[in-house]
């Protein structure tokens, strides 16, 4: 069985490390994070940088390892134009060693053949440190269900995967 995770997007401008916390108080049994915190925050409310700041990682590393909370996703992978996967590599290094099974990747480049290359390193990067990648539909030119499941089978790599999240699919008219 899967464990249900408590998605970092669900408790809004909570710290990290507190959002793990939560998890374990709940009764849930895995969270998933994303490297720069909520992609829509509100107002004023804080923001939380996994990405640039270190003492953060090691806090929510360690309240990973106290509360035995699962890390199956981490999120805030973006391909873009001036991007280079190879770049991410602490990034991924974090992530495998607080737990991650798995990244989500999205691609911000509109250059199709460019992504592909992209989510292909990202995958082997991701594989050489145990995980594997998945991406989304409805950011950038993956934009509805055949666009996206077009650019795994590009890929053509079993450690890269199309990951379903319902609210992207039904806003993309699936």
């Amino acid at each position: 069985m899967h464990p249900i995770a408590l998605e970092y997007l669900t408790v809004f401008a909570m710290h990290p490390a507190r959002h793990v916390e939560l998890a374990a108080r709940t009764g849930f049994r895995a969270v998933g994070l994303n490297l720069s915190g909520g992609a829509n925050p509100i107002g004023d409310a804080p923001r939380f940088d996994l990405r640039h700041d270190p003492a953060l990682r090691e806090q929510v590393a360690q309240a990973l390892r106290a509360t035995g909370i699962g890390l199956p996703l981490v999120e805030g992978f973006a391909i873009t134009p001036d991007s280079d996967v190879v770049r991410w590599t602490r990034h991924l290094d974090w992530a495998a060693s607080a737990g991650a099974r798995a990244i989500c990747a999205v691609s911000l480049e509109r250059d199709r053949s460019r992504s592909c290359d992209q989510f292909a390193s990202l995958t082997e990067l991701a594989r050489q440190r145990g995980m594997r990648t998945t991406t989304e539909i409805g950011a950038g030119i993956l934009k509805n269900l055949d666009r996206a499941l077009q650019m795994v089978g590009q890929v053509a790599d079993p450690a890269f995967s199309l990951l379903i999240d319902t609210m992207h699919f039904f806003r993309s008219g699936g």
